[in-house]
């Protein structure tokens, strides 16, 4: 009896599954796949009923959109970026050695951004708080992972299905490329090639030099350089910090044993007082806690030497923004 050939494909299970009814998506890795178990009448009766629901559904995103608007308008929008870019770096760092999977490096990712968004867009109610709870965070993270899931799916689903009720002859590629295109829009953000970057800059600002040095007092090569300076914090600031912080804890150790023996050090206090008399070790402490604790890995005046008449050109201030929540299908 002949024996039976093995299959080369393994058998795998999907990394993420869900059901809707008649509607099944499995996730291996990158890829989603879908299916549906209706035939031709059934699938007709759903069809009705996903063209039915988009009113709610809208209504349903809507009320997300007020809702984190309201959550992010109350808190301070300093600490709300902090602690989001801190959670985008350990999804990005996992201190654990782990792989963090690809769609928690998305949230975070995107509560970098539309928190961003948000602050520049709605104005700060007053009086806001001064901070804000890890439960307060975690709901914020929920609403946000609420509404891009409501845009990613039902949205798109009982669009289609509106559109499709609306005009039978509805040209189903044109519709494939919209939700393409949205889809797109909402939920890519793109590679850049970051060795690269300087010498781009360069050739798009160059030819501008003249303009720039009238306007802000810089010249291409110079804000291309500062610009560098940014990118630098925002991405191996970390490591940096990290060397830093080592260094700055091997010299603060090399100095209290120095000192400890010296009269008038009679308690700890004094000691540590006696421990940063020295200028540059207590400059070098007030740097290394205001990147590690503070908001200074982000201060673009302190990192940089750009004009502040530039900066406050490229930067929104709160509720500064007024395209983001025009009014229109797509507010906010």
């Amino acid at each position: 009896m002949a024996r039976r050939r093995k299959s080369n494909r393994a058998r795998r299970s999907p990394d993420d599954y869900f059901a809707a009814g008649p509607l099944e998506f499995a996730r291996f890795g990158k890829l989603t796949v879908g299916r549906s178990r209706l035939n031709p009448e059934q699938s007709r009766i759903e069809q009705a009923k996903m063209a039915d629901e988009l009113p709610t559904i809208v209504a349903e995103i809507d009320a997300l959109v007020a809702r984190i608007a309201d959550c992010v308008a109350g808190f301070p929008p300093e600490r709300l970026l902090h602690r989001a870019w801190w959670d985008f770096a350990i999804t990005a760092i996992p201190l654990d050695g782990k792989n963090v999977d690809e769609l928690d490096q998305m949230m975070a990712a995107r509560m970098v951004e539309y928190v961003q968004s948000i602050i520049a867009s709605v104005g700060p109610r007053m009086p806001s708080s001064e901070d804000f709870s890890d439960a307060d965070w975690d709901a914020l993270k929920e609403n946000v992972k609420s509404l891009f899931t409501r845009l990613t799916g039902d949205y798109q689903m009982c669009l289609t299905a509106s559109m499709r009720a609306q005009d039978p002859n509805l040209d189903m590629e044109l519709e494939e490329f919209r939700f393409r295109a949205e889809g797109l829009w909402m939920n890519i953000r793109g590679k850049r090639d970051q060795p690269h970057e300087t010498q781009a800059l360069l050739d798009l600002l160059t030819a501008h030099s003249d303009v720039l040095i009238r306007l802000f007092g810089i010249d291409a090569p110079t804000l291309v350089r500062e610009l560098g300076k940014v990118l630098a914090k925002l991405t191996r600031g970390l490591d940096d910090l990290a060397i830093e912080m080592l260094q700055f804890q091997k010299e603060t150790v090399e100095r209290l044993e120095r000192v400890a023996g010296e009269p008038g050090v009679t308690d700890a206090e004094a000691l540590r007082d006696r421990v940063f008399k020295d200028p540059d070790l207590a400059a070098r402490r007030d740097k290394v806690f205001g990147e590690m604790f503070g908001l200074d890995l982000f201060d673009v005046e302190k990192a940089t030497h750009l004009p502040t008449t530039l900066l406050a050109e490229l930067a929104w201030s709160p509720g500064e923004d007024d395209e983001f929540f025009a009014a229109g299908a797509f507010r906010g």
